[in-house]
């Protein structure tokens, strides 16, 4: 399971205090407490086909998306595993989606 790699990511960094202000967030108790507050969210391909068309219309400066192939403790094949899905399942089908968008905006303006 990727959530423990996850807790120890995010728990390290706030040990490390790499977050900014006099706010320092508190380590978080378990994997729940990291979706409960929104530091990682879990989606299907859809799920994010639909996120990332939507941050790219809204947010056209946006060229690239990030995403963590692997994280501390994780092994190679569940990373790989990963991104694999990212690019079978869902880079194809926002590559579509925007382009298609592209088109019909083009259309319309010409």
């Amino acid at each position: 399971m990727v959530g423990e790699h996850a807790l120890y990511q995010l728990n390290t960094y706030i040990a490390w205090g790499s977050f900014e202000g006099p706010n320092q967030p508190s380590q978080f108790a378990d994997t729940q407490a990291i979706l409960d507050a929104g530091a990682y969210r879990l989606m299907d391909a859809s799920m994010a086909v639909d996120e990332l068309v939507t941050l790219a219309a809204a947010y056209p400066q946006i060229g690239d998306f990030h995403y963590w192939a692997q994280l501390p403790g994780e092994s190679v094949e569940s990373g790989s595993a990963r991104i694999q899905y990212l690019a079978d399942k869902v880079i194809p089908e926002v590559t579509q989606k925007l382009s298609t968008r592209t088109q019909s905006v083009a259309g319309v303006s010409g």
